[in-house]
């Protein structure tokens, strides 16, 4: 019993790692996502889209990018610029939706 604690206690972040990583079609497939349908995925959608955006506001930078928001901007307006920028991507190649949301928001909303 203490063997297989120890193990799950070793593997877990590891788990928890790979699975903290979302690439940008996996968000991509999240935001398209049909209301009633699958309202998790659509949530999931909202808030790491959203979380990158406070980080970006609250700190200035997120990744080296900057971001100039509007102070209406609410959280429906920032999913459309991202899923415009993820169109434009290479067909066939995987990004990390970390980098592509900070891209496509400092992209949409650039500073002066």
């Amino acid at each position: 019993m203490r063997w297989l604690l120890f193990s799950l206690a070793l593997l877990l972040p590891i788990v928890e790692s790979k699975a903290a990583y979302l690439k940008a079609e996996e968000l991509k497939h999240d935001c398209t996502a049909v209301v009633g349908d699958r309202t998790a995925n659509l949530d999931r959608c909202m808030w790491y889209i959203g979380a990158i955006h406070d980080a970006m506001q609250d700190a200035g930078s997120f990744g080296g990018m900057k971001a100039c928001f509007p102070r209406d901007v609410v959280l429906g307006d920032l999913v459309r610029p991202v899923l415009l920028f993820m169109e434009k991507l290479p067909r066939g190649k995987s990004f990390g939706a970390g980098g592509v949301v900070t891209l496509a928001l400092a992209s949409a909303y650039p500073c002066p």
